[in-house]
């Protein structure tokens, strides 16, 4: 199971995986523009969308405002760790299917990691510190939002390959899964408490930073 083999994992400092990743440097990643992108074409074909979907945008354009205003350095990510894209090999742990892969923000990553595995937050705050080296507060508030605008996003995907894929499969209630565990965060009591921990200023984990200049510069 995924989760055990968090529980498990060994943190594996940035530069060792950097050295693994076939990266094309100067690639961005924007999760942001990724939805609303998403957003365009189901609007334009129109497309379905959830229940109540757009009422949500003021909470994702706020949410765009925080995560910009207290990021650290963007570096290479692969941004679409769900777990068919991780494979257990000889012992060894690869990632394929690189169509998303760009600079960006880590915690996005590591949000993102945690929501298409549907973890419980015990397990974000273990990826945070096995990136970071510490359970932050505001990194973690910060790797769980951007999980949050992950499934949000992602669902206007399925939306998109419902309508156009000929690949036998439920996008749309894959879809409807993550939308509504989106929904419960929006909704939820710990909302406004994450928002708030995100909008500390951001506190650099100081050898990871310097190997994030050498690689984005």
């Amino acid at each position: 199971m995924i989760s055990e083999r968090v529980d498990a994992a060994r943190p594996v400092a940035p530069h060792d995986a950097l050295e693994r990743l076939d990266f094309v440097a100067g690639e961005q990643f924007d999760i942001f523009a990724v939805q609303r992108k998403y957003l365009d074409i189901v609007r334009e074909f129109g497309f379905k969308l959830p229940e109540d979907y757009l009422s949500f945008e003021p909470q994702v354009r706020r949410l765009q405002q925080v995560l910009r205003a207290s990021a650290g350095p963007a570096v290479p990510c692969h941004n679409d760790l769900l777990a068919a894209n991780i494979m257990d090999a000889d012992s060894q742990i690869r990632f394929v299917d690189f169509e998303y892969s760009g600079n960006n923000d880590p915690c996005f990553e590591l949000g993102n990691i945690w929501s298409e595995a549907a973890l419980s937050t015990d397990h974000v705050a273990h990826l945070v510190a096995a990136y970071h080296g510490s359970e932050s507060t505001h990194l973690v508030a910060r790797a769980r939002l951007f999980g949050l605008i992950a499934k949000y996003g992602w669902t206007l995907w399925a939306s998109i390959q419902h309508a156009v894929s000929d690949v036998d499969f439920g996008f749309w209630s894959w879809g409807m899964e993550k939308y509504a565990r989106a929904v419960a965060e929006f909704r939820g009591t710990e909302f406004e408490r994450l928002v708030t921990a995100a909008e500390l200023p951001h506190s650099s984990n100081r050898p990871h930073a310097a190997i994030d200049d050498r690689h984005t510069q």
